[in-house]
């Protein structure tokens, strides 16, 4: 195995390595799996990692493949089919195919629970919002 500067653990049966400031991902038989030249990654959540390359997050596969394209500001890890993803200062919600499923027009956006999340608004209001981006 390559002498790597930071392992994480194992998620969905790879985990990011560090190497030379770049991070990847190796298999748990210690190869690289997919490259170290992502500035930041996070580990794989239902078969997705969220990457930054050259200032932008995008995602990619278990096989290294861009399925989100590099076009954020931030993407957090899915969980529940969902990522929360900023742009311009702008936050809302991606699904696994990278279709915003929930409008990038919020000052803040929390995780959903149960289907429901909380968001504030530019202008500072508390709401509740369904994963329609419905408010409630």
């Amino acid at each position: 195995m390559k002498d790597y500067k930071n392992i994480h653990s194992f998620s969905e049966g790879l985990a990011a390595v560090e190497s030379k400031h770049k991070w990847g991902f190796i298999n748990k038989e210690g190869e690289e799996a997919i490259p170290c030249k992502y500035w930041q990654v996070y580990d794989f959540c239902e078969g997705l990692a969220s990457v930054e390359l050259d200032n932008k997050y995008g995602c990619i596969d278990k096989t290294g493949k861009e399925v989100i394209p590099f076009k954020y500001d931030f993407i957090s890890s899915f969980k529940e089919g969902l990522a929360l993803v900023e742009l311009n200062n702008k936050m809302g919600f991606i699904n696994t195919k990278g279709e915003e499923v929930v409008q990038l027009i919020y000052n803040k956006v929390y995780d959903f629970k149960e289907d429901l999340a909380v968001v504030i608004s530019l202008e500072g209001e508390f709401c509740v919002i369904n994963r329609n981006g419905k408010r409630l």
